[in-house]
């Protein structure tokens, strides 16, 4: 969603995102991805949903990426009380937190495609 795409290509995988957020949280066993230990699942995922939880909502306008999935809800709650996910999270934060202050989606055109094609549909669920 960091990328250059044309509205109809973002359109498209905001979906395909929203549904693939469905599949890991019908796959999510709790309390962790893959049960009741963190595994290499919950590492790879990890940075990704610091992602999620900072784009989707900040340029996309998701109210929440965890609404209706109680169990990412859950896993995200206690992978951010995880002194080692704590890290990954801040760092990821961090660049993004930089890519906002040097105007990243703004200047890739993101946030005037969006106000300029209000017939797709940007924000899930």
């Amino acid at each position: 969603m960091y990328r250059k795409y044309d509205a109809a290509e973002r359109a498209c995988l905001l979906e395909q995102l929203n549904q693939q957020i469905d599949n890991f949280e019908a796959i999510c066993v709790g309390p962790y991805i893959a049960g009741p230990e963190v595994t290499s699942a919950d590492s790879a995922l990890l940075p990704t949903f610091v992602f999620m939880t900072y784009i989707l909502p900040k340029y996309f306008g998701w109210r929440d990426v965890f609404a209706g999935r109680q169990k990412l809800a859950a896993w995200w709650d206690r992978m951010q009380q995880d002194p080692a996910a704590q890290k990954v999270i801040e760092e990821v934060s961090g660049g993004l937190q930089s890519w906002s202050n040097k105007k990243r989606w703004e200047d890739l055109g993101i946030v005037q495609q969006l106000q300029d094609n209000p017939q797709y549909k940007w924000a899930y669920p």
